[in-house]
């Protein structure tokens, strides 16, 4: 009968134990540990999508090498439906939010994500336009498309969209 409690007590406490999809490591890595990925907790903004690509590229962070520009899919996975301003799990601490610099009397726009806030790249095109890339604003959650390409029309708007770099295959 001991042997019976203490298998119970055992098997209800994996049951009921606390699932940590994130965690933060002192480096300001996020470790999403359901899809096996490392993010980069840090705000980086690039003028064009290749800037952000090769930004990712060439990244040294917490002693690795190995980071990319996620793909849409991949940036999806760190959307929280439950929250907003950050639509975003609670462990990244650094997301810019605003995307109208108001003490800039250009009013420079950082991206085209209009008032829903600033747009982080992902490494994926859009299937309706190749010079255009896809990506995430996490002040709503909501995916855009944006030119990769540094713009001005004269109106006063730059592209400076920012990146989020992810790693994969770590231990």
């Amino acid at each position: 009968m001991r042997y019976f409690l203490v298998i119970i007590t055992i098997f209800s406490s994996l049951i009921f134990a606390e699932y940590t999809r994130f965690t933060r490591l002192d480096s300001g890595i996020v470790v999403d540990h359901e899809y096996g990925l490392q993010w980069q907790d840090d705000v980086n903004h690039t003028d064009e999508w290749l800037d952000a690509i090769n930004y990712c590229e060439n990244l040294d962070l917490g002693g690795e090498n190995d980071w990319r520009m996620p793909n849409i899919n991949e940036l999806s996975f760190i959307i929280d439906t439950n929250r907003t301003e950050p639509a975003m799990n609670e462990k990244f601490k650094n997301v810019l939010l605003d995307n109208i610099d108001d003490s800039d009397t250009n009013h420079i726009k950082l991206c085209s994500a209009g008032s829903y806030g600033d747009y982080y790249w992902s490494s994926t095109s859009s299937d309706e336009n190749q010079s255009q890339a896809i990506g995430i604003t996490f002040k709503s959650g909501r995916h855009y498309r944006d030119s990769k390409k540094k713009y001005n029309d004269g109106t006063s708007y730059e592209q400076n969209c920012s990146v989020r770099c992810v790693r994969s295959d770590f231990d």
